[in-house]
């Protein structure tokens, strides 16, 4: 060993684990892993150093190929590459070779490009025209980095009937507050600078403002002089207006501007940051407020000490007249009259000749679709699109923020005739209601006419409390399946409590949305992730098994019970019990496994939602449970007889690297994974539950408490 110990080195890892687990910038990531890399040559224990090397170089080399150097100093560019030099000489990493070499040819083209900037060289861009502004990154996690884009927008305006909208592109979540009041702000700005010159202008639009790069989340409004003159182009050119407004190129803006046209200022430290963001890129002129271009012409001259030779304007203005007055920044003319007229003309042209195509097209192709009957649905993850059979959207439902994930769309949607008429009904849950936590529909489950009326809905409002407090009523809902119940159609229900752990599955009519064996609910400790329903076990009775997290136990478990029996409690420690709720009875109840892996990064495991399967053929459940946390997850397979006798457990390859690695650094214990001892140290931790206690696998018959579960 060098200067670093093996303590020293793992703690290093684990606060690079943590940076990159917090961190959305590839830049950053490339930086972090690099900086960890350079004090791996403290090092001198080979073997241990291609263990720390090879955990992270998948990423490493991924982030890198997204790394853009474009406002930044090229030094740390020219290190990269370097250090790739480097591992290209690595016999261990020869699988990587090949990877390494073509990110070089590509990062020395770039580093190229880049220097050719700072000697005052012009710089071919390929993007084109385009309103430029730059960002900075809110988080940094190398404080001597100055860690900033250059961002750019594109703008499409239509004419709309009823009312403004403003669609962002991407969209990651609700807009920050300042960057939503700065796009109103701009658009009315850009509508009375365009006012002037359009006759008659509608007075609803519908915006598109597209980020070309979107780097991040982001926040504050300094992007309001870009989208103001972004605003005015598109509206000029949509309207075909007898003056048009062109931005000239390579030039970026920064600052705020409020309806009135009135340029906001931004401080000395960001103004700094955002000149340095400029310096490092094609950009020849930007444009900042007047009480900034002190504070940025100063750190010109800092940057020009280094490189004398880059050419950058610093422009201050005080209002979009003042910036609009400028000729070397906006090219304000009046359109010839013969342009306006062929542009109007080429526009109603096409616009005829497409629908003439569009109508030809329809007839031949036999797509003139008058079916209204719903009969699938597709997704994109923000948004549920019910179609007919052909494929066309009938109607369109947004989903909430809660179900995004694709693992839990398909329990929140279904098409069924519930009263065999021939049309088919839809049944939804988890939509979006704007503020979705606080809508008093949220959790619902609504069950919609093919024209998209409401025949019912139901929200589940059944309490539950435990020793330490009675929990909230605020639940999703997930779809399970739907059964004929004593002669009545069902349709089981899952609730999932917001924020806690509790569980509950209920069955409602499904012809009228009302509670069906209303006093049968059945209760769960932890959030049960997957579901299927079905007579399994062959013995004529219809059951259904689960996988779920179990939080008083802190493991994942499976589980079957008979529909009929759908009633009562998991079996939990005290703190987790539900009061006056009876235990139910199980067909069958297993805790599952916990690795030493897992427990190194997380308190428990987890069934990875969706993975539960039955194979007709070999009469088996399949599923597999998510080990770890964050960043450190591996996964285990499972598979279980018909009535959930243990048959197998598997480490994934990925899994058997990364513990595998942890073992031979002396921090988990051996034996290796994927060794028959190893699996019987897991299959050991099996424990079924007999209706009183729980027992171990080969005690499942003797009943022989066992001990090993928590108790508090």
């Amino acid at each position: 060993m060098g200067t670093l110990n093996i303590i020293e080195l793992e703690s290093q890892k684990n606060l690079l684990n943590e940076q990159l687990n917090c961190c959305h910038s590839v830049k950053q990531k490339v930086l972090l892993i690099y900086h960890f890399y350079e004090k791996l040559d403290e090092v001198k224990d080979e073997k241990l150093k291609e263990v720390y090397l090879t955990e992270f170089i998948n990423e490493y080399l991924n982030c890198f190929s997204l790394f853009d150097p474009l406002s930044m100093h090229p030094k740390p560019l020219q290190q990269i590459i370097n250090q790739l030099n480097i591992f290209e000489n690595k016999a261990f990493l020869k699988n990587y070779h090949k990877k390494i070499h073509q990110l070089k040819q590509v990062s020395e083209n770039k580093l190229n490009k880049l220097e050719s900037i700072l000697a005052g060289k012009i710089y071919e861009s390929d993007e084109g025209r385009k309103i430029f502004f730059p960002v900075l990154e809110k988080e940094s996690y190398l404080e001597f980095l100055n860690f900033s884009s250059l961002e750019s927008i594109t703008i499409q305006i239509e004419k709309s009937k009823n009312e403004d909208s403003f669609l962002v592109i991407p969209r990651e979540r609700e807009l920050e507050e300042r960057i939503e009041k700065q796009i109103y702000d701009s658009w009315n700005a850009a509508i009375n600078f365009s006012g002037k010159y359009i006759k008659k202008i509608s007075p609803y639009h519908k915006v598109f403002i597209y980020f070309d790069k979107m780097q991040g989340i982001y926040t504050g409004n300094s992007l309001g002089i870009a989208l103001t003159l972004g605003f005015i182009e598109e509206l000029l050119k949509q309207y075909n207006a007898p003056t048009v407004v062109n931005i000239k190129d390579r030039i970026a803006f920064t600052g705020g501007m409020n309806q009135n046209g009135i340029i906001g200022e931004v401080t000395k430290g960001i103004i700094e940051k955002k000149t340095e963001c400029v310096f490092f890129s094609p950009i020849e002129t930007f444009v900042v407020h007047n009480n900034d271009e002190i504070h940025s012409l100063k750190k010109l001259q800092e940057l020009n000490k280094e490189f004398p030779k880059r050419k950058l304007e610093i422009v201050g203005v005080a209002s979009l007249k003042d910036l609009l007055n400028r000729r070397n920044l906006v090219d304000i003319r009046k359109q010839h009259p013969l342009q306006r007229i062929n542009k109007a003309a080429q526009r109603n042209i096409l616009s005829l000749i497409l629908a003439v195509i569009l109508i030809v097209f329809i007839y031949t192709s036999g797509l003139w679709d008058f079916d209204d009957n719903p009969a699938q649905f597709s997704n994109d993850g923000r948004s549920v699109y019910i179609e007919n059979k052909n494929g066309k959207v009938l109607w369109t439902r947004g989903l909430a923020t809660a179900v995004h994930l694709g693992t839990l769309i398909p329990f929140s949607q279904k098409i069924i005739d519930i009263n065999e008429d021939g049309s088919n009904e839809v049944i939804l849950c988890n939509e979006v209601f704007g503020n979705t936590y606080v809508k008093e529909d949220y959790g619902r489950i609504a069950c919609f006419k093919k024209n998209q009326e409401l025949i019912w809905n139901y929200k589940f409002m059944d309490t539950s409390s435990t020793i330490d407090y009675p929990h909230s009523r605020n639940f999703q809902t997930n779809l399970i399946d739907t059964i004929t119940y004593n002669n009545e159609k069902i349709i089981l229900c899952l609730a999932r409590n917001i924020p806690l752990y509790p569980n509950a599955i209920y069955k409602l009519n499904l012809e009228t949305g009302k509670r069906a064996d209303s006093l049968n609910v059945f209760w769960h400790a932890g959030g049960i992730t997957s579901t299927l329903v079905g007579d399994f076990d062959e013995n004529g009775r219809t059951e259904l098994v689960a996988v779920a997290v179990h939080k008083g136990y802190e493991h994942a478990v499976i589980f079957s019970i008979d529909i009929n029996k759908l009633n009562g409690q998991s079996p939990a420690p005290p703190r987790y019990a539900f009061k006056n709720i009876p235990l139910a009875d199980f067909n069958s109840y297993v805790v599952l496994p916990i690795t030493d892996y897992c427990k190194l990064f997380f308190r428990y495991n987890t069934p990875e939602p969706g993975s539960l399967v039955f194979y007709q053929d070999t009469k088996e459940f399949n599923f597999t449970v998510i080990e770890g946390g964050g960043r450190n997850i591996a996964y285990l397979n499972y598979r279980f007889t018909n009535d959930l006798k243990f048959l197998m457990l598997d480490c994934s390859d990925d899994a058997q690297q990364k513990r595998d690695s942890l073992v031979a650094r002396g921090i988990l214990k051996p034996p290796f994974t994927n060794t028959n001892e190893y699996y019987l140290i897991l299959r050991d931790q099996l424990r079924y539950w007999d209706g009183e206690k729980f027992v171990k696998e080969e005690e499942n018959n003797n009943f022989k408490t066992i001990s090993g579960l928590p108790i508090n």
